[in-house]
């Protein structure tokens, strides 16, 4: 469990330089600043050409709206990067030995844990609400409430990666499966009850808020909230035990 220590990586100065760090770590690796490129470049580019998307789709495949369901592929790849992003340099530090040598740390691996998760959950939210304005239609109170699912599911691939990979390598190797949680939305159109089989994963109830069904709309964000937290907590105590 977090002590008081694990608090002090709040403080200006130390947040201040571990970010300035985990940048250069960032930019110094051709793949994280690529990764960086395209949530930056998606959403703009679907925005951009949302319309003429729409029209061909129309025309082709006689699919309207074919950008909204887009625009929720967008808003889970957002998590995905930024998660997998954050999990990659935490697999890294384990494997070279920095993670356990902040054991001894004031902040502990659990403070370097707050630190990495918190500022990822932050950048998602901010990315996704930027999107969310962008792309789409929703009252801010609904776009507020999808920026911090996809925020949760940054979380939950840094931490599925952690637990479940042994080394870099699983890591991308594991990474390759969690890129279908960007898809698991479009499941929301399934037109039949089936499709709540998918509603154990988190990913499957931002599809529910975006393109709507029979449910109430508060029904389905309490929920949302609900699936997203209890799949973070047992994710977060298989990291704590992989930790040690």
């Amino acid at each position: 469990m977090p002590d008081m220590n694990t608090f002090s990586v709040l403080r200006p100065r130390r947040l201040s330089a571990l970010f300035r760090a985990d940048v250069y770590n960032i930019i110094r690796d051709p793949i994280m600043a690529l990764v960086l490129v395209l949530v930056m470049s998606l959403p703009c580019a679907v925005w951009v050409w949302r319309t003429e998307m729409d029209a061909y789709a129309v025309n082709a495949f006689g699919i309207a709206d074919i950008s909204l369901y887009i625009s929720s592929f967008v808003l889970l790849l957002t998590a995905v990067l930024m998660g997998w992003m954050t999990g990659m340099l935490l697999l890294e530090d384990r494997d070279d030995g920095p993670l356990l040598a902040l054991e001894v740390t004031p902040i502990g691996k659990n403070g370097f844990l707050l630190y990495r998760t918190g500022i990822t959950a932050l950048l998602a939210f901010m990315a996704t609400l930027l999107i969310g304005r962008l792309l789409l239609e929703q009252t801010l109170g609904l776009q507020l409430l999808l920026a911090v699912l996809v925020a949760l599911e940054a979380i939950i691939i840094t931490f599925a990666l952690l637990a479940m990979a042994g080394n870099k390598v699983e890591g991308l190797a594991l990474s390759k499966v969690l890129n279908i949680a960007a898809l698991v939305p479009l499941l929301a159109l399934v037109p039949s009850e089936l499709r709540y089989l998918a509603a154990v994963i988190p990913s499957y109830w931002v599809g529910e808020l975006l393109y709507g069904t029979v449910l109430p709309v508060t029904l389905i964000s309490m929920l949302a909230v609900l699936v997203h937290v209890v799949v973070l907590l047992l994710l977060y105590r298989l990291v704590s035990r992989r930790l040690g």
